[in-house]
């Protein structure tokens, strides 16, 4: 079967790079974002030069006021530095301010690239972010973990942890993170109460394209590496203000700290204007792109559009007050701080182009309508329409015929926004959908089209409102006691174990474990296990994806039990089922913390995983019927031209084995790994039959590659 590297996609309005963008998979966007990285430290060296020549030629004055004063003296009346270059260079000053500069800017890069390494949650922190528990009472903020569950959910990935910085009263929000699996959401307070949820949908819609693009890790590395270039001007500023403070009880502070603080903050602004021209550069087209991804996540612009347009009329705009925010300047929604220059150095471009980009007549519709509002409300005041204003605002009707569903249908837009705008909250029946009727509930032990699992695979990092529809309907379809649990660290390993257990071929035996273990009382039990078996037959990972969030901010202790625990049940009837295998290893990468979930890319060719690849192939070869085999096998491998390889016994293929070449083929380059994904999803459908069973297990094989596959949007109606 032939994958086109392009597949169709519906047109939308957009022009330029950020449509042509639109054209590329998942896996194109990894690899061009890799490249970026490679122009970031570039950029980071230059600027790093740039830095240390400037604090040479500052040392190089200052000693020569001190030392030399002749030869500067001549050297101004020349206006040439050349008499007194060489002193300088030979004097012990020169190479003691080269290597200080050098270290001190790198130490802090290197201290926050792994300090960052940890996860997206380390960056929410340093913003002032608190995690949103998923028991939260308040509407607003469930809202927000409604919206982020459902495009999780579609995407094929974890569930993120989301954030929320509850002092910043602005409308903005990032996605932080190194990949999809450990990814982060941080959102302002002023955003949850500003937003109506289709506002809210386009702006999450927006984080998650910067997650699927691989724009999240340049982030991440772009704040790492670029934060000593900052940090020279930072240490001036605190040293000037230091001084000024010292200055009240002495006059040292202003020769022993001020001047020397000013001469640093001044030279160590250009570290801080190198950085900004870098983000500029890296940032600009990426926001371009986010935008248009948003409107193809959900179908409709007017809800990025509408957000855009309240951040730019919102009282506070995106601002942030955090001492955070010039690092995380590239990574929001918006700008986070004003700066002269802007055209030149503001990483995101101006609003008002973003949303003229997504819909050049939404900006117009708006001006009619808010005139029309102001007109309503002045007839109103006054108790009677006069003829004049009526008349005006039949000229405003038929002068916008255009203008006759409003760009905002929740809500009546104005010239005005403030902080204190709220939304109004769907009853909680409501917000994942009508539920599913028992006529349409997915059977999930039937075939599966073929041409539906090339499309979802094709759409690798992609959603749209067909498969937010699909999540909405996935989430309807649990009972709510398993979802609760599942969002709550107490209770959502045992629940993942009873999973688990249902799995096993002899779930009594594996139920018997789980009774003997010390923190899980027998009621407990008695309680979850109708409702998991509620769940049985049907597809395992989307209640991996909900629960990933709520185990990963478990004790390390608790998830080493959950592993330990999960192999015990596994291994408990002498068999290993594909499903608890993938199950397993999926938990594996994510709870591990020897598990590489930030791998590196150190296998840029195929050739080096030719044994793994023949294992891994020999193992999925039992999902083809009997006389398809053999050639299934051979046909997966000839395209990587491995040969003179037999199709082994799957039976007798290690485990570990299996474990360790699906986790070194994620560290293969993203265009190779493409190609792997295509491999394994024509030979899991040789037969031209795949299960939604089998379909969920490429879903888990695809999780430990960081490669999302997002919900297949067929359904079949059992008879």
């Amino acid at each position: 079967m032939d994958y086109p590297l392009e597949y169709e996609r519906p047109f939308w309005p957009f022009s330029g790079q950020a449509l042509r963008s639109l054209t590329m998979d998942f896996f194109e966007h990894q690899a061009k974002a890799n490249r970026s990285s490679k122009y970031l430290i570039l950029g980071y060296l230059v600027a790093l030069v740039i830095i240390t020549l400037g604090f040479n030629l500052a040392g190089m004055i200052v000693w020569a006021v001190a030392t030399e004063p002749l030869a500067l003296g001549q050297a101004t009346q020349e206006l040439n530095l050349s008499h007194l270059l060489p002193l300088w260079l030979d004097s012990r000053y020169s190479w003691q301010v080269t290597v200080a500069v050098i270290l001190f800017v790198g130490t802090v890069s290197l201290a926050n690239w792994f300090s960052l390494r940890q996860g997206g949650d380390q960056v929410a922190k340093m913003m002032g972010g608190r995690r949103i528990p998923a028991n939260t009472m308040n509407k607003d903020e469930k809202r927000l973990l409604n919206v982020v569950e459902e495009m999780a959910l579609a995407a094929g990935m974890p569930v993120p942890d989301v954030f929320i910085m509850d002092q910043e009263h602005a409308i903005n929000a990032f996605a932080a993170g190194y990949a999809p699996n450990e990814a982060a959401i941080c959102v302002t307070r002023g955003l949850i109460i500003s937003l109506n949820r289709d506002e809210l949908q386009g702006v999450i819609g927006h984080e998650f394209s910067h997650i699927l693009n691989g724009d999240m890790r340049l982030n991440v590395r772009i704040i790492s590496v670029l934060s000593g270039l900052v940090a020279m001007g930072q240490l001036g500023r605190w040293l000037t203000e230091l001084g000024f403070r010292s200055s009240h009880d002495t006059r040292g502070g202003v020769f022993f700290l001020i001047l020397p603080g000013l001469l640093i903050w001044l030279i160590g602004s250009l570290g801080v204007l190198c950085s900004r021209v870098i983000k500029a550069a890296l940032s600009r087209q990426r926001e371009f792109l986010a935008d248009a991804s948003a409107v193809q996540f959900t179908r409709q612009t007017q809800g990025i559009a509408s957000a855009l347009h309240k951040i730019h009329h919102h009282r506070y705009q995106s601002l942030l007050k955090n001492r955070h925010a010039e690092d995380l300047s590239h990574m929001c929604i918006a700008k986070t701080l004003n700066m002269r220059f802007t055209s030149l150095l503001d990483t995101h471009p101006p609003i008002e182009e973003r949303i003229r980009r997504l819909d050049a007549q939404f900006l117009t519709k708006t001006k009619i309508q808010a005139a029309q509002t102001r007109l309503q409300e002045q007839s109103q005041t006054d108790g009677s329409v006069t003829t004049g204003t009526a008349n005006n605002t039949e000229r405003l009707s038929a002068g916008s015929s255009s203008a006759t569903t409003s760009p905002l249908p929740t809500e009546t837009l104005s010239s005005n926004f403030s902080d204190s705008e709220t939304s109004t909250l769907p009853p909680s029946d409501a917000l994942y959908g009508t539920e599913l009727q028992q006529e349409e509930m997915i059977e999930f032990t039937s075939p599966m089209q073929q041409a539906n699992v090339d499309q979802a695979v094709a759409s690798i990092g992609l959603t749209d409102d067909q498969r937010i529809e699909a999540a909405r309907a996935c989430l309807s379809s649990m009972p709510q006691d398993l979802l609760m649990s599942l969002r709550q660290p107490d209770y959502a390993p045992l629940v993942l174990l009873l999973m688990l257990a249902q799995t096993n071929t002899q779930p009594n035996i594996a139920i018997k474990i789980l009774e003997k273990h010390q923190k899980y009382p027998q009621s407990l039990l008695e309680h979850y296990l109708p409702i998991v078996s509620e769940m049985q037959n049907r597809p395992i990972y989307p209640v991996l994806q909900l629960a990933m969030a709520a185990v990963k901010s478990c004790t390390k202790e608790d998830k080493q039990d959950l592993l330990r625990t999960a192999k015990q049940i596994i291994a408990s009837d002498n068999s290993v089922q594909p499903q608890e295998l993938f199950f397993y290893l999926v938990l594996f990468r994510h709870l591990n913390p020897k598990a590489k979930r930030n791998p590196a890319i150190e296998i840029s060719s195929i050739s080096q995983l030719k044994k793994e690849l023949a294992t891994l192939f020999a193992f999925l070869c039992q999902f083809t019927d009997e006389e398809h085999k053999d050639a299934a096998f051979q046909k997966a491998i000839q395209q990587f031209h491995i040969t003179g390889v037999t199709l082994p016994d799957y039976q007798r293929i290690s485990h570990q084995a299996l474990g360790n070449a699906i986790f070194r083929i994620e560290h293969l380059a993203p265009m190779l790994k493409r190609s792997v994904v295509l491999a394994v999803t024509d030979l899991m459908q040789h037969d031209d039959t795949i299960t939604h069973q089998e379909f969920d297990w490429l879903r888990m094989l695809a999780d430990c590659w960081d490669c999302p596959i997002p919900l297949s949007v067929s359904v079949t109606t059992p008879a």
